[in-house]
């Protein structure tokens, strides 16, 4: 009786251990798969997050092109100005 106790307990240990040997190398790939994947280590990014990273170079893009266009209106409008104040002196004869 003592001999099938210690077998059954001893087979439980190992198979305790077992999964927690299996569990620690699953947590470590995991690890190690957080740290490397954003990197490109470990594959291509997914579809979804490349779409995103060009959506974003777009948008910068546009922003630089959004303040060129601004500027030029700005400088638009200071020549705007400039001509009606000449013409409004024309006419009061400054």
């Amino acid at each position: 009786m003592a001999t099938t106790a210690y077998v059954t307990l001893n087979s439980r240990i190992t198979t305790v251990e077992h999964g927690l040997e299996m569990s620690d190398r699953t947590i470590k790939d995991n690890a190690s798969f957080v740290r490397e994947w954003p990197l490109g280590l470990r594959g291509a990014l997914p579809d979804k997050v490349q779409e995103i990273q060009e959506l974003k170079r777009e948008m910068r893009v546009m922003e630089i092109e959004l303040g060129r266009l601004r500027s030029q209106t700005e400088t638009q409008e200071e020549k705007i100005e400039t001509l009606f104040e000449l013409w409004n002196n024309q006419k009061i004869g400054i």
